[in-house]
Formats: structure tokens, C-alpha cells, sequence
């Protein structure tokens, strides 16, 4: 992992910025009327499309049940294909934004004591597109 996060291309602003939703997901995504499919909720932000894919990878975590580390592979890997993204710097993207999920997680609920379900979903992400 530190190979992948010690990449200093990721600090350099990619050849193409869009306009990221940020927080794409299952749940953001419904059917419209002006158009097939409507995404909903945005988090705006410029930068590179490779940082869209963590929140595909985190959200229906029940649908994994049972094959997590395969089912979060296959997600992260049909994602890089559908949207022709170089899968190295996705998977760096992937574990910076698992990174800073879980350390806002656990600042959120040290108290309460209650991140052990989120931060255990990120850490079986972090491993799953490592291997």
C-alpha cells in the first residue's frame, strides 16, 4: 500500500479534471424522466474520475455477504472497465478515500465507540484491491 500512496502523479492535477459527484453510489442513481437515469446528491468537487469509485465499492454491503473480498474485486474491477480507468491509479484513489473514511469515522464515533462495523467494511476493502 505505501507504494501505491507514496505516488506523487496523484498530487499533480490529472491531463483531464471533470466536475466529480463525489459521493456516487447505488443509492444516488434513479430512474428520471429527462433522461434514463438521474444521479441525485452530489458532493461537486474538480479532479480526477479515478476518485469516484470508492463509494461504489462501500455501498449494498449486504449484497456482498458471504464473498466480500471477491465481490468487492469484481466491483472495483467491472468499474475500471466500464469507465476505461487506469486500474493503478483507481486502486490508489480507492485506498486514499478508505483512508480518510475510516479516520473520519473514527473521530465521529470514538466516543460512542460504534465505528467497528464501518471500519472493519474499509479495512476488507483496502486488502480486497490490494491483492
Amino acid at each position: 500500500a505505501a507504494s501505491l500512496l507514496a505516488r506523487p502523479d496523484l498530487a499533480r492535477r490529472a491531463a483531464e479534471q471533470w466536475l466529480l459527484h463525489t459521493d456516487l453510489h447505488y443509492g444516488h442513481v434513479l430512474a428520471g424522466d429527462r433522461e434514463p437515469w438521474l444521479a441525485i446528491a452530489p458532493e461537486p468537487l474538480n479532479g480526477d474520475p479515478h476518485y469516484e469509485l470508492a463509494p461504489m465499492l462501500w455501498h449494498r454491503w449486504a449484497d456482498l455477504s458471504g464473498d466480500v473480498r471477491d465481490g468487492v474485486r469484481r466491483r472495483f474491477y467491472r468499474l475500471v472497465d466500464a469507465a476505461a480507468l487506469d486500474e493503478d491509479r483507481a486502486r490508489a484513489w480507492t485506498l486514499i478515500r478508505v483512508i480518510h473514511a475510516a479516520v473520519a469515522e473514527l473521530q465521529l464515533h470514538s466516543r460512542r465507540g460504534d465505528a467497528a462495523t464501518s471500519l472493519t467494511r474499509y479495512v476488507a476493502i483496502a486488502k480486497a484491491v490490494q491483492d
